[in-house]
């Protein structure tokens, strides 16, 4: 705990800064990261009790596998990312332009 209240002030400290703060991940595969993370949790938003905590870990796993990247990269980048909100809001844009092209094959098949 006292471990992430001091990542959390660090990244905090360097954020306040005018340099954007180094990604463990890209933008990008953020993006792309994301995009997978909401559809799985519109996947399981119907779920409850131990049910969606079981689907939701099983999720989680299966796409830092499928990106190669372990989840402390991907919490400790989405921590930076919330700090920034132009960050934010690039990152959020181009997961939603990936949700809306995949929304558009399906439609087209």
């Amino acid at each position: 705990m006292r471990f992430a209240v001091l990542l959390s002030s660090f990244f905090f400290f360097f954020a306040c800064g005018n340099e954007e703060v180094a990604l463990p991940l890209s933008e990008e595969k953020m993006a792309h990261i994301l995009a997978d993370v909401h559809t799985a949790e519109a996947a399981i938003r119907n779920a409850t009790g131990t049910d969606k905590d079981s689907l939701q870990q099983l999720y989680y796993r299966r796409i830092m596998k499928i990106h190669g990247v372990s989840r402390p990269d991907f919490d400790t980048t989405l921590a930076i990312i919330q700090m920034d909100p132009d960050r934010l809001v690039r990152v959020y844009s181009r997961a939603g332009s990936i949700l809306d092209s995949l929304g558009q094959k399906f439609d087209e098949d």
